[in-house]
């Protein structure tokens, strides 16, 4: 007769309680996605606390900011920090878009946190960065994110494009000017201050003169900080002020790094005559025009002296 030895199976040994964080973001802002990010921050909240084998390490988030970098992004850059000073064992995401839209740096982010034995969870496409076929479907679907987001990026190119051919101004706050029902009115208050910087310049002081003049007038910019020397010297250069506006004068190079670029022919340029009520008339925005040049003209003169005779001083103390 058979001999059968039953083994008894060993019994489950439970795991210690995992640190677990999440990370949410949106990338515009409105409303509608305010809602959507308070949602998210709340959801994971409520899920980390209320799992019993998880241990709440926090949910970071970024509101408003794009994923195709991480650069502005700093509740990233502090979720990646925390992570890799052993402070999370699990990062809970939406979806690999939310994560990160550019393909390289989302791969280069999880195979380090894969290193350190730290585990992405995407809930959408149901993926774990540390099974093994999650790295295959993680670079599959970044990819495909990646794409959408260049595929966005050309079609806001094209209706920006489409608005500057009709003389359709994207709005940009502007010292000097309030913006109503589509429309820029004069701020009296500020624009004093732009006539009053325009005429100084014109007279003879420069830039650092001015910003100093307004300091201790007690005159502060719109964010109540004194101005400076480079804020002084961008309204001087505003064309707006004469009432014309030259749109693209800068473009975005890379749509997945939002490096910007001064536009030198790469890109067309829409000028519209009349889109601003006038604050400074255009034979003073002229004149200092020109002397921004010959400053301009002045300082890279001297530069260019100066490198030169370190140059010879430098090749007279090698021949001793």
């Amino acid at each position: 007769m058979k001999n059968i030895k039953i083994i008894e199976k060993k019994k489950k040994i439970v795991e210690g309680k995992k640190r677990v964080a999440a990370y949410a973001r949106v990338s515009m802002n409105s409303d509608v996605l305010k809602n959507s990010f308070a949602n998210q921050v709340n959801y994971y909240s409520n899920l980390i606390k209320n799992t019993p084998n998880f241990e709440y390490a926090g949910v970071y988030s970024d509101f408003a900011v794009s994923g195709t970098g991480t650069k502005k992004r700093d509740g990233f850059k502090e979720l990646i920090k925390d992570a890799k000073d052993g402070k999370i064992d699990i990062i809970l995401t939406k979806s690999i878009s939310r994560f990160a839209r550019n393909t390289v740096d989302l791969l280069n982010t999880v195979r380090e946190l894969k290193t350190l034995g730290v585990e992405v969870r995407f809930e959408k496409e149901r993926i774990n960065s540390l099974t093994s076929d999650g790295e295959l479907m993680i670079s599959l679907l970044a990819a495909f994110a990646q794409s959408e987001s260049e595929n966005m990026s050309t079609n806001i190119k094209w209706a920006k494009k489409k608005s500057m051919e009709q003389g359709k101004d994207q709005y940009r706050p502007t010292f000097g000017y309030d913006y109503k029902d589509n429309n820029y009115i004069i701020n009296v208050k500020e624009a004093e201050i732009v006539k009053y910087i325009f005429k100084e310049f014109i007279n003879g002081k420069n830039y650092a003169d001015i910003a100093r003049e307004l300091a201790n007038n007690g005159i502060k910019t719109r964010k109540n900080n004194p101005f400076n020397y480079a804020q002084v010297k961008c309204i001087l250069k505003n064309e707006r002020y004469t009432g014309t506006v030259i749109m693209q004068k800068c473009y975005i190079k890379n749509p997945l790094t939002h490096e910007r670029a001064v536009n030198k022919g790469e890109r067309q340029k829409y000028i519209v005559n009349d889109m601003c009520p006038t604050i400074i008339s255009k034979d003073e925005y002229e004149k200092a025009q020109i002397i921004i040049k010959k400053l301009s003209d002045k300082y890279y003169k001297t530069k260019e002296k100066n490198y030169g005779n370190n140059k010879k001083s430098q090749n007279h103390t090698g021949k001793n």
